[in-house]
């Protein structure tokens, strides 16, 4: 939706929700994950308007709806998150990287979260969970960069 890729999320959580409400009756029309495909992006422009509990039910309905729902896991982890149930937060993220085809590629993507929220503690522990020995040291990299801790940077590249 261009509107959600020029950050527009008022407009897109618009768009997404139109989406969503589309008449049942055409439904044979509707390609499959049209649906759970609304209910993404709508809870992905909540989070972007600050709206964490809407952002957290569209979410729960995308992975609901969805045939591969990792994605809507992982930003119902951050609306959670956003809620103030961090421990829960953390358990969802937990549980989507021990089931994932690719767990490197959700840990990163679950540190790029936590960089999101500006918990570069949390940022960091994910770095350790990626097996790949020089995606981790880029990410430690990264992440002490980050932190300003520029000597821990320059020994991790």
């Amino acid at each position: 939706m261009k509107a959600n890729g020029e950050h527009r999320p008022a407009e897109a959580t618009a768009h997404f929700g139109k989406m969503i409400e589309f008449p049942v009756h055409q439904e044979a029309l509707v390609p499959f994950g049209f649906e759970a495909a609304g209910y993404l992006g709508r809870g992905e422009a909540r989070l972007a308007l600050g709206d964490a509990a809407g952002a957290h039910e569209d979410l729960v309905l995308a992975e609901y709806r969805s045939a591969a729902p990792l994605e809507a896991t992982l930003l119902k982890g951050k609306a959670v998150y956003l809620l103030g149930l961090k421990q829960r937060a953390e358990e969802i993220f937990q549980r989507a990287h021990a089931n994932a085809l690719f767990p490197d590629a959700v840990a990163l993507f679950i540190g790029n979260l936590y960089k999101s929220l500006g918990d570069l503690d949390k940022r960091l522990e994910w770095a350790g969970k990626v097996k790949s020995e020089s995606a981790r040291e880029f990410r430690y990299m990264q992440v002490y960069w980050e932190r300003g801790e520029l000597g821990k940077a320059e020994d991790a590249a």
